[in-house]
């Protein structure tokens, strides 16, 4: 979520079988790259600081850019042809940060549309999450089948394989839906669901809501996802 990670923050994340890091510059750019400093091997999540629009190694304090490359060592002026790290491919949208992989290393064959702005009209997403023992496919096609919602309908948009955008409406209750699925190694992964409604006029309602709307669709996903699926955590 875009709202958990702040200006120069810096979060390690565990995806697709490997560590990782994220980190939000000062001009406001997420980057995510793999984790271990090519030095010495230390977690840039770990201890890691954000200098300007870099991470600095906890270490020795050796730099990286958004692209993986490796910009300042406190010692040396030369810098080793091999202080890389691999960057991953990402894009800010709808209130998450999304990365792309490919095993070729190839670019995205799709974007993910600018489908909403949260503003002064709508709630701060809440997210829950699971983890499932299955593949991304199998979680893919539950996301688009589920019943999110009893009694509303929910208009529901799959980009790539692991993205799903939903909003629905029910009464004067407003919603919107962001269900992400990232593989955490080659038999579990990661699901979560982030929902953001309308505000009302009414703060009755609004406080309903926000008690209550989250609730209700992790609830309805969860218990879907225990039929088709099982949830492991």
């Amino acid at each position: 979520m875009s709202q958990e990670l702040a200006k120069k923050a810096v979060k390690s994340l565990r995806f697709l079988g490997r560590d990782l890091v994220v980190f939000r510059g000062e001009d406001g750019s997420a980057t995510i790259l793999d984790a271990y400093c090519p030095h010495l091997g230390a977690h840039l999540g770990v201890g890691g600081k954000v200098i300007g629009n870099t991470i600095q190694c906890p270490f020795h304090g050796w730099r990286y850019d958004s692209k993986g490359e490796c910009v300042s060592i406190p010692y040396c002026k030369k810098i080793p042809p091999r202080a890389h790290l691999q960057a991953w491919n990402v894009c800010e949208v709808n209130g998450h940060i999304f990365a792309y992989f490919d095993e070729n290393g190839g670019d995205p064959s799709f974007d993910i549309p600018q489908l909403f702005e949260n503003g002064a009209h709508w709630t701060n997403f809440v997210t829950r999450s699971w983890t499932i023992n299955t593949t991304i496919e199998e979680a893919s096609k539950s996301a688009m089948n589920i019943q999110l919602l009893e009694g509303a309908s929910v208009d529901r948009t799959m980009h790539g394989v692991g993205v799903v955008h939903g909003a629905s409406e029910s009464g004067r209750i407003k919603s919107r839906i962001v269900m992400s699925m990232t593989p955490i190694d080659a038999k579990t992964v990661d699901l979560q669901i982030a929902v953001s409604t309308r505000k009302s006029w009414n703060p009755l309602i609004n406080a309903s809501v926000k008690r209550m709307m989250p609730s209700d669709v992790s609830k309805a996903f969860s218990l879907g996802t225990r039929r088709h699926l099982n949830v492991v955590a």
